[in-house]
């Protein structure tokens, strides 16, 4: 009876480790391809459950399929207008909301100095670059935009995925065998994957459409284009949120002073907070939820990966590298580490009541 030598034990690590540089290294050369059909998958993912709702009623396969991918289109190209009629409007009024918000700077310097503290000359401002801080926005807004250019692959691509979806199960048993236990495995994984997707997008899409009523309804510039905002980060836990916070906020601040700008703040808190805390642990469960360090790393490796669509779906993506993980024996523990301290807890001790009883 053989055991592998401490010695090639580390030099199977190292050769996997060198695998996946090689592999991330790929990703990120081939961005520009790579960027639509993870785009194209995830909006797949999110029409299937419509489609097997069509079939369901008896539509038929084909039918079904033309019909959820002409909504898609319908969807894609209204987000794709609002991306770019918006980004070249606040593009255009960005000069005035400078120079707003050096106005606001200077009242902020005289209250301050009428209170007695000492403030030097230029020193507040010069700390808030908003030039740089809009910049970054419309270029990640700018991005975003081109990778929905690419709107023909895309569709194309989820029309082949949705055709595709009703047999692969049976090619892939055909060709690499399956045994129940790994029959079960796969569908706890696709069960489980489909379900985090759609109920996710479904939240982050209430919770945009909610950001943006409130931004309407206090009167701050482009309600829709910052509810779409919301929507996008939302798929990033804690960051994408606090992102998403700021450009309404110093809108609502130049524009109407700092009470708008804390009931502006107030309410985005609100709502973030009713859908983070309340409707996702209700609605998908405590155990998809990934420890505050693994959210932070996958947004700055996906990110620098595949560019502005790598961080909306660097959750998503993590998220389903942990449910492919929980959903194989041998790799639980994988997707335990990636998870939080909570969940962990709360499996070791359902663990021992099992054992107890």
């Amino acid at each position: 009876m053989s055991s592998e030598s401490p010695g090639n034990g580390r030099g199977r690590l190292l050769i996997v480790t060198a695998a996946l540089f090689i592999v991330l290294a790929g990703l990120k050369a081939a961005a520009s391809l790579v960027d639509p059909l993870l785009l194209a998958a995830f909006v797949a993912i999110v029409a299937a459950p419509g489609v097997a709702w069509l079939i369901r009623h008896r539509v038929p396969e084909g039918l079904a399929v033309l019909l959820v991918i002409l909504l898609v289109i319908m969807v894609l190209s209204a987000v794709g207008l609002i991306i770019g009629t918006s980004v070249a409007d606040f593009t255009d009024d960005l000069p005035r909301y400078q120079m707003m918000v050096g106005e606001r700077a200077d009242e902020l310097i005289a209250f301050l100095r009428s209170k007695g503290v000492a403030v030097p000359e230029g020193g507040v401002i010069d700390m808030v670059d908003t030039g740089n801080l809009f910049g970054m926005l419309g270029g990640f807004l700018s991005s975003l935009a081109g990778v929905l250019g690419d709107g023909l692959m895309i569709m194309f691509t989820v029309l082949f995925i949705l055709l595709e979806a009703s047999t692969f199960p049976s090619k892939y048993a055909a060709v690499f065998g399956e045994s129940v236990a790994a029959s079960d495995s796969r569908q706890k994984f696709l069960a489980t994957l489909k379900k985090y997707v759609t109920i996710k997008t479904g939240i982050s899409l209430a919770t945009g459409v909610a950001v943006g009523l409130m931004l309407w309804v206090t009167g701050v510039g482009y309600p829709v284009l910052w509810g779409l905002l919301t929507f996008l980060l939302n798929f990033v836990p804690t960051i994408g949120p606090l992102l998403a916070l700021i450009p309404p906020t110093v809108l609502a601040l130049v524009d109407g002073g700092l009470t708008k700008a804390v009931v502006v703040a107030l309410g985005i808190v609100v709502i973030n907070t009713i859908s983070g805390n309340v409707l996702e642990p209700r609605l998908l469960g405590k155990g998809l939820g990934l420890s505050p360090l693994v959210v932070f790393l996958s947004l700055i490796i996906w990110g620098w990966i595949l560019g502005p669509i790598g961080m909306i779906l660097s959750i998503p993506l993590t998220v389903t590298l942990k449910i492919a993980m929980d959903s194989n024996p041998d790799t639980h523990w994988i997707g335990t580490l990636l998870g939080t301290g909570q969940a962990a807890g709360e499996e070791i001790a359902a663990m021992e009541a099992a054992k107890k009883h």
